[in-house]
């Protein structure tokens, strides 16, 4: 079983927001699928978060989720 443990540098505060141009990205990657199939897109948003940031926080997680829940 796989646990979280909140760190200084990684829990759910820890500011997380995507650049405009990955916004772009992401939008182009939500595109290529039906809008009911949109959860689709997760691995590839995952993915760019973890680009952009360089290692992949629960914040980054929690904001691919909203994103791809609304």
């Amino acid at each position: 079983m796989v646990v979280h443990r909140d760190s200084e540098t990684n829990n759910c505060k820890t500011p997380f927001k995507f650049t405009e141009e990955n916004m772009k990205r992401i939008e182009a990657i939500i595109a290529k699928y039906p809008p009911e199939y949109k959860c689709a897109a997760l691995i590839p948003t995952l993915d760019l978060a973890q680009r952009q940031h360089g290692w992949l926080p629960i914040s980054a997680m929690h904001e691919v989720a909203r994103i791809l829940d609304s």
